[in-house]
């Protein structure tokens, strides 16, 4: 993501393309790169990686958002009311994750991903700032429709890598 916010797209999608091949069922990797390819132009692409995306994770609501998105920016009127329709089914109000940890330095966050992902935890990094403009790296792993489900994903996630998670509501603090 940082050759991303550094607008070098190029260099964001290569990592992404080593990211896919070392571990070709994340899609949060396909996600993110669907906006690089975005960036440069290249809807089909982004939407390609966005269809890759939503495969391996059908609820994964930020996806079926953005690729409304680029098919609106397309004109595809007959898919987008359908699309839209679909991602407002997910509503983000109502989505969970599991946070291993909040960082204002991005290695260190980088530093648990990486234990989580050998642990055999699917994670990713959120990049929010504060109030006080500061920027949090916030680790945070899985995507749950309830609380209940968060609970029952947290005892797993504290048995696999010895974390335990805090409950969050998904892309926000």
């Amino acid at each position: 993501m940082a050759w991303y916010y550094k607008k070098e797209y190029e260099k964001a999608i290569k990592n992404y393309d080593i990211e896919i091949e070392m571990e070709p069922e994340n899609h949060v990797a396909y996600f993110n790169r669907a906006f690089c390819f975005a960036a440069l132009g290249k809807n089909k692409e982004a939407l390609d990686d966005l269809s890759k995306t939503l495969n391996l994770k059908p609820d994964f609501h930020w996806a079926t958002r953005y690729k409304a998105d680029l098919l609106a920016q397309q004109e595809k009127e007959d898919t987008k009311p359908e699309t839209y329709k679909e991602a407002v089914k997910q509503d983000p109000g109502s989505m969970y994750a599991l946070q291993a940890g909040a960082y204002l330095n991005q290695a260190n966050a980088n530093n648990m991903k990486t234990k989580l992902v050998n642990s055999g935890v699917d994670s990713r990094i959120l990049i929010l700032k504060d109030s006080r403009g500061r920027t949090w790296y916030l680790v945070r792993s899985g995507s749950y429709a309830n609380q209940d489900e968060a609970r029952k994903a947290s005892l797993s996630l504290k048995d696999k890598a010895g974390i335990d998670p805090v409950i969050r509501p998904a892309g926000t603090w």
